[in-house]
Formats: C-alpha cells, sequence, structure tokens
C-alpha cells in the first residue's frame, strides 16, 4: 500500500493508522506492520464507519457506546416534554424517538447483532424506557413492566424484530444485487444435500463451535431467512421485491 501511495503521490499519515488484530485465540501469533517505516501501533478496538470494532468481535465495546449516546439522546427528548404532560401528538412523539433515539440504537446494527443477549437487552431496556414514559404521562392504565404489552399498546415494534427485519433486508439486497458485492455473494450459498432430505433449508448456514461464531453476520443471516421461509415458503428472494419481503414477515411475526 505505502509503494502504489507513492507511486500515485498520496501520502499516508502513519501517525493516524493502526493495527487491530482479530482473533479468538488466547496466544495469537505476534505480528507487527508498517507504513514507511514506521511500526503501526497495537490497538483492541478501533471505530470503523461508527462502528466499533474489538479484538474478539464481541461488540461490548460498541454497545456500551450506543447505549450511552441514546440514553442521552432520550434523555433530551422527555426533558424536552415535561411542559406539555400529555398534551402532545403522540404521532409526533412517536415519530421524534424513531428519528433522534431509535437510529442510534439501531445504526449498523447488521454488523453487530450477534452480541451477546445481555448486551442487546440493555438496548431493548431504552424503548421501554420511553414506551413507560409515554404510558405514564398519557395515563393509560397498562402495566409498565410488560415490555411486549407497551409495543402493541403503541404500534412499536420490539427492537429484536427490527434487527430480524434489517437482516433480511440486507441479504435480500446482496442476493438481488442492490449491494453490488461479489466477495458478499459468496458468502452465502444455497444448501443442496447429496440425497433427498426432511430439511427444506434454502441457504447453506456454515457450522460453528461457539455462540460468537453462530451469531455472526454469515451465520446469523441464512438462519434468520430459512426461519422466514418456513412461514412463506413461496418467496423468491431472486424475483420478489424487499418491500414485500417486510410486508410478509412483520405481518407474520
Amino acid at each position: 500500500m505505502h509503494s502504489w501511495s507513492r507511486s500515485w503521490h498520496i501520502t499516508i499519515n502513519a501517525a493516524k493508522c493502526f493495527h487491530l488484530r482479530v482473533s479468538l485465540k488466547t496466544k495469537p501469533l505476534p505480528v507487527s506492520f508498517s507504513i514507511g517505516g514506521t511500526q503501526l501501533p497495537l490497538v483492541t478496538k478501533m471505530r470503523d464507519l461508527g462502528v466499533i470494532i474489538d479484538s474478539k468481535l464481541s461488540f461490548s465495546d460498541h454497545i456500551d457506546f450506543i447505549v450511552k449516546r441514546g440514553n442521552r439522546a432520550l434523555g433530551l427528548l422527555i426533558r424536552s416534554l415535561q411542559g406539555v404532560r400529555g398534551r402532545y401528538s403522540l404521532g409526533g412523539v412517536i415519530a421524534a424517538y424513531n428519528a433522534n433515539v431509535r437510529s442510534i440504537l439501531e445504526y449498523g446494527s447488521v454488523v453487530w447483532a450477534g452480541a451477546a443477549c445481555s448486551h442487546l437487552e440493555r438496548i431493548e431496556r431504552i424503548q421501554h424506557t420511553f414506551l413507560s414514559f409515554l404510558a405514564g404521562t398519557r395515563r393509560d392504565r397498562f402495566d409498565m413492566c410488560d415490555y411486549e404489552g407497551l409495543c402493541v399498546l403503541y404500534n412499536v415494534n420490539p427492537l429484536v424484530k427490527r434487527r430480524t427485519a434489517l437482516d433480511l433486508s440486507f441479504l435480500h439486497d446482496v442476493m438481488s444485487g442492490r449491494v453490488a458485492s461479489p466477495l458478499l455473494l459468496s458468502q452465502f450459498s444455497l444448501r443442496v444435500p447429496v440425497r433427498p432430505t426432511r430439511n427444506p433449508e434454502f441457504l447453506y448456514i456454515p457450522p460453528g463451535r461457539i455462540r460468537s461464531t453462530m451469531s455472526a453476520l454469515f451465520s446469523r443471516l441464512p438462519r434468520a431467512f430459512n426461519t422466514f421461509l418456513q412461514s412463506h415458503s413461496s418467496f423468491d428472494i431472486f424475483n420478489d421485491s424487499r418491500s414485500t419481503l417486510l410486508r410478509l414477515y412483520y405481518g407474520a411475526v
């Protein structure tokens, strides 16, 4: 890369470059990298396009980051409504929450949605807090501890359901060519059994021994789509539109 940059008269600032090693091994191989004679420092996490990637791909640091941002944004929204308790447009407040809070909690979820359940529950609690605030200010007689009931009451989808929808949408874009990436497309293979089986799975799910591998991007998305096809076997991922997929998914889940 350094030779290429010199050929094209492009300067690379080595002081802004780092070396991140991603491995589940307890003792990974010691490797060092340098640019133009400057050795790159080894880091345990790095932010790339708004997503914090750590050396174990646990995304715990990223969850901490978006939970803090989401709580700050939600606190600002709630404080702005303190003087108009119950005298606001429900649709307008939910739209404000979707734009200013939920967008933070969902950004890049296709990458990090395979994080541990304990981390994902922290994100879900932020939306629970918002719905409990609505129930309290509107004086709706409803159990504020019943998160699923609050979602139904205010017609708001749980974040775990929306993350699955985003996974399916991304997979549809890759398989249909809307995301023009041969590298990504090569990671999703059709399941072709050597003999007839009772398993109707459409996409091949790579095997994994640990949870972080089984919940990773290239295992989680085929599993979600195979589950979706169990209820909608006639759906054609190559010809049917993404809006059709989402309409069927939200209508069935």
